[in-house]
């Protein structure tokens, strides 16, 4: 019987792409997206440097203002924002009774934002964030880690991520793991309108939208039906 869903926060609960990026600033970013979460923005995610000391490392770099932007605190609930569709989602699970986990990699500055804006005490039962740990995914420690630390046995537990990378190595340690679709591509196609060289359609709208909300239910389905056949 499944009692324990893992999830991370970046691309489930919290929009960090590209595409949420180039709305906000509307204009292309594949430049300034690559070199904001470059390698050494790791040392962010495993606690070892502050976001202030790694955004004065850019002070040189021609697109400086908008890195700066996009990675302060302060501007995180645009940079960041709330995946509604999916926090929703997400409460559900909660009301039906599952113990939620998040694992994620993350830094200190956003674990702050995230908190104040969800309440993570709340809504989850506990939680495993690279800054405090000092080990990031996809890393065999930290996913040993949060089975221990919660005491998670891994036949009643599911892990969502949204990277393959992450979900590859949790099942290779027999941690029932999928990749989850947001539920923020409806609104992907729409600003490109806002971008040169682009053009937004509505059929993809209706494509990537389509496409999201399947995979919910599957989600959803998945679980009921796991519930279901155990109970049996």
């Amino acid at each position: 019987m499944i009692k324990n869903i893992i999830l991370d926060v970046g691309g489930i609960l919290f929009d960090d792409s590209k595409d949420n990026i180039e709305k906000i600033l509307g204009k292309d970013c594949d430049y300034i997206y690559k070199t904001a979460y470059g390698k050494e923005f790791k040392k962010c995610l495993l606690g070892k440097l502050s976001i202030q000391e790694y955004i004065n490392s850019f002070q040189n770099e021609k697109d400086f203002n908008d890195i700066k932007y996009i990675l302060e605190k302060d501007n995180l609930k645009k940079s960041y924002p709330l995946i509604e569709n999916n926090f929703e989602f997400i409460k559900k699970l909660k009301k039906d009774g599952y113990k939620l986990f998040l694992l994620t990699n993350i830094t200190e500055d956003s674990y702050n934002y995230i908190n104040s804006i969800i309440n993570i005490n709340y809504m989850f039962d506990g939680g495993i964030y690279s800054y405090q740990e000092h080990l990031i995914k996809p890393s065999y420690e930290i996913y040993n880690l949060v089975l221990n630390r919660f005491s998670l046995n891994k036949e009643e537990t599911l892990f969502f991520d949204d990277k393959e990378k992450n979900v590859i190595v949790a099942n290779e340690l027999g941690i029932k793991s999928f990749i989850f679709t947001a539920l923020y591509a409806c609104s992907d196609e729409f600003h490109q309108l806002f971008i040169s060289g682009r053009a937004g359609q509505i059929r993809d709208v209706c494509i990537d939208s389509t496409g999201a909300l399947i995979m919910l239910l599957i989600i959803y389905f998945i679980l009921k039906r796991k519930d279901k056949k155990i109970g049996s």
